[in-house]
């Protein structure tokens, strides 16, 4: 099995330092707190559960995915940011141009490893979340479903930053602008679109118009938030599945809208090809450097 070099040496060399082991301690923590805290609050003071507080412990299981998901978004970034910028600052990066490796490969390997140590981390929370699968309805299926659809996130995550890190000069620029556009696409849309709603709102109200507020195409701003891909994923484990399209439905007429009516596919697609596209001009811009 060939597996890519710049993996292959990248992964040695991350796994043996300690800022490492602290990031697998430190999700790992946070994890074992949030079922502490949750298994105490659902048995209280009778100190068993009952058969109607198993259900609260898939509610348990929701909040450590998105820990989950929390994590990759500050790991990620910051990972990623940095992947290009340090090998051009360590002098390095000539000398990895030099090699018959072509620009597509190394940058594809940079985001490899990255992806790989967030991988690494969630396999390390098994032990923890295969508790909720003893005292909750969780399978392993749903938890490789989980690690695919993290990956996905991770993708579109690492693309950002390996596209800053490629672009940027010093690592530190380079993690900040990874990090204020993670930022942008996962915080700023949740922030922006309720904005727009208000706005809306208001207008009508001046203008003394009743009725429900209609988004319009704004909607699919959500199509470039991971969050968005994320969120539909449990909502099929946990829920019925169609939480994200009433989320929708409640700020605007969606009933014979494809975009929005499978709003996690679509988000998943555009992240995808939004991806290719800056490891794409990622690639080019280290072939400039080769020339």
């Amino acid at each position: 099995m060939h597996i890519n070099p710049v993996l292959n040496i990248e992964m040695k060399r991350h796994v043996r330092t300690l800022k490492c082991c602290w990031a697998f301690f430190g999700v790992n923590l946070l994890l074992g707190i949030i079922f502490l805290v949750s298994y105490f609050s659902i048995v209280g003071r009778n100190n068993y559960l009952t058969v109607g507080h198993y259900r609260y412990m898939m509610q348990c299981y929701v909040i450590m995915a998105y820990a989950l998901f929390g994590a990759l978004c500050v790991l990620l970034p910051g990972l990623s940011g940095s992947a290009i910028t340090r090998e051009r600052e360590k002098n390095t990066l000539e000398l990895l141009l030099s090699t018959q490796l072509n620009p597509l490969k190394i940058v594809w390997g940079k985001l490899l490893v990255s992806l790989w140590m967030i991988v690494l981390i969630v396999i390390s929370a098994f032990p923890m979340i295969c508790v909720i699968m003893v005292l909750g309805e969780v399978s392993l299926l749903d938890l490789f479903k989980l690690i695919i659809s993290i990956v996905f996130s991770g993708i579109f995550i690492g693309s950002i930053g390996i596209f800053c890190s490629t672009m940027s000069k010093a690592s530190n620029r380079a993690v900040i602008w990874s990090y204020v556009t993670v930022f942008s696409v996962t915080v700023g849309t949740l922030i922006f679109i309720p904005m727009v709603v208000f706005l809306m709102k208001v207008r009508m109200e001046q203008e003394g118009l009743l009725g429900q507020v209609d988004l319009g195409k704004w909607i699919y701003l959500l199509l470039v938030n991971p969050l968005t891909g994320f969120f539909g994923f449990l909502s099929r484990q946990v829920g019925n599945g169609s939480e994200l399209f009433d989320v929708c439905s409640s700020i605007g007429n969606y009933a014979d809208d494809f975009v929005v009516n499978h709003m996690c596919g679509c988000a998943v697609f555009v992240q995808m090809a939004i991806s290719a596209l800056l490891l794409y001009l990622s690639a080019k811009k280290l072939q400039s450097y080769k020339r």
